[in-house]
């Protein structure tokens, strides 16, 4: 079950994400706070963007808040109608929360301009200890950016933060068109060394190709050549599923 501090994150993040001007550009962009994603299973983000210019797109970034890979991932975002747009987060691995290393970025995100760690910079001391209270699995960092045909960010959303939980506590329903997406991403890649390497801390299961910072599409040559693939202590995927083996099968 939720708790009321799940609740009210969700609410005062609701209250505080707005657009915020990149590289000269006034596009107003609002990303909706995502509640909570699932282990082993896909989430929505939602967002609101106006006056998105011709050529443009509207991408979900995103990756695990841990110091040992900063850089994020990314994937399309749909419109909707009435401005609204949505994209599907992959499917979260399980680990276990650094709290030091968490505290960590905090500190350094408010000492530079790097991204990373800049949602818990948002948060004042006490509700950041409550919120690290809360945590029981390593938490998602995400925005929302609008990026030009050559894949340049012309503005983003607010940086926020998500819980991670297990599917018991955190239970999300997709579309078919949402599911059909999400048997079928596409991840964008913003760093060289993410090539070739299983996504930091994300599942394979349902990543069937990649794009690279110099906007090359290709077939994940990793994902898609790894079933069965072993994703965590525990778990096995086997096309799009995920079943519970015996440790020592590893």
């Amino acid at each position: 079950m939720m708790s009321d501090f799940i609740r009210s994150t969700i609410t005062i993040c609701g209250a505080l994400v707005f657009g915020l001007p990149w590289a000269g550009a006034q596009i107003p962009l609002i990303a909706e706070p995502v509640a909570c994603l699932p282990i082993g299973d896909n989430a929505v983000a939602w967002a609101e963007v106006s006056e998105l210019p011709p050529d443009s797109s509207v991408r979900l970034n995103f990756h695990r808040l841990n110091s040992e890979a900063e850089e994020f991932y990314w994937v399309a975002m749909y419109p909707h109608g009435d401005g609204r747009y949505w994209g599907i987060f992959p499917k979260p691995e399980s680990h276990d929360v650094d709290r030091d290393d968490l505290e960590q970025q905090r500190e350094d995100a408010k000492e530079d301009t790097r991204f990373n760690g800049k949602s818990l910079v948002a948060m004042d001391d006490d509700y950041f200890e409550d919120w690290l209270d809360e945590l029981e699995n390593e938490p998602v960092e995400y925005y929302v950016s609008a990026n030009d045909a050559l894949g340049i960010e012309l503005a983003r959303s607010e940086v926020l933060a998500s819980f991670v939980f297990s599917s018991r506590e955190c239970e999300v329903e997709l579309t078919k068109v949402e599911r059909g997406e999400a048997d079928n991403l596409t991840v964008g890649e913003t760093a060289f060394w993410q090539r070739g390497q299983l996504p930091f801390h994300w599942m394979c299961a349902g990543i069937v190709s990649r794009i690279d910072p110099d906007a090359v599409k290709r077939g994940d040559e990793v994902c898609r050549s790894c079933v069965p693939c072993p994703t965590a202590v525990g778990d096995i995927i086997y096309g799009y599923e995920t079943r519970t083996v015996s440790p020592s099968r590893f």
